[in-house]
């Protein structure tokens, strides 16, 4: 699989994170790495739905009422839950944080979204892809018309996981322990998108 931890340790290293800030940022992470790694994700199969309401509610300020798990095997089930504008539902939508993006110093943005794709992001694609089910897909998009759930997914990890080492390069370290345990949720029982026309009600996947 495409992972190289030491290309992230550089780019932290390289642009201002301390030796502690960074060991943490890679110890949180390790949990994708692994997922990367194993070359096929495995999602957790007992989840923890009030840990989960918990994290998004956190993460994204807003109320969370219940979060349903759907087996990522069952592909109808998948199906259903997503409906219509999946992707505009996704939990990516709601991971917008304003001004931080311009707080970073010109081109680190660019610099940070390059790092992750080469020593993670493509990696972690890869192995999502059997764990869905999916055979064939564009591989300049990552993009399945016949599986959307594999697109919300993959906007939910990107955003997360450039949102979390953002904070870390500015050093806010409250946003960065809830980009943390969204992280380490996203590793295990990865949250989809909220319910069409239910708000608070988030659909995840389980094994």
């Amino acid at each position: 699989m495409s992972v190289d931890r030491s290309k992230l340790e550089k780019f932290l290293d390289n642009n201002g994170v301390s030796a502690a800030d960074a060991k943490a940022a890679m110890k949180t992470l390790d949990c994708l790495f692994r997922q990367a790694e194993r070359g096929e994700f495995a999602f957790a199969a007992v989840p923890d739905a009030a840990e989960a309401a918990s994290v998004i509610g956190r993460v994204t300020a807003e109320c969370v009422k219940k979060v349903v798990f759907v087996s990522a095997a069952d592909r109808r089930a998948i199906a259903a839950c997503l409906g219509d504008r999946a992707l505009h539902r996704g939990l990516w939508h709601r991971l917008r944080e304003p001004g931080l993006w311009e707080s970073l110093s010109a081109g680190l943005s660019d610099k940070l979204h390059v790092a992750v794709t080469e020593s993670l992001g493509a990696g972690l694609g890869e192995s999502l892809l059997p764990a869905l089910g999916i055979r064939q897909h564009d591989p300049k998009t990552w993009a399945d018309p016949a599986n959307p759930a594999f697109d919300v997914l993959w906007f939910n990890l990107g955003n997360c996981l450039c949102n979390f080492l953002a904070f870390t390069l500015t050093g806010n370290k409250g946003r960065a322990a809830e980009y943390a345990a969204l992280v380490r949720l996203l590793a295990r029982t990865p949250p989809l998108l909220e319910k069409a026309g239910d708000p608070g009600i988030w659909f995840a996947l389980k094994a």
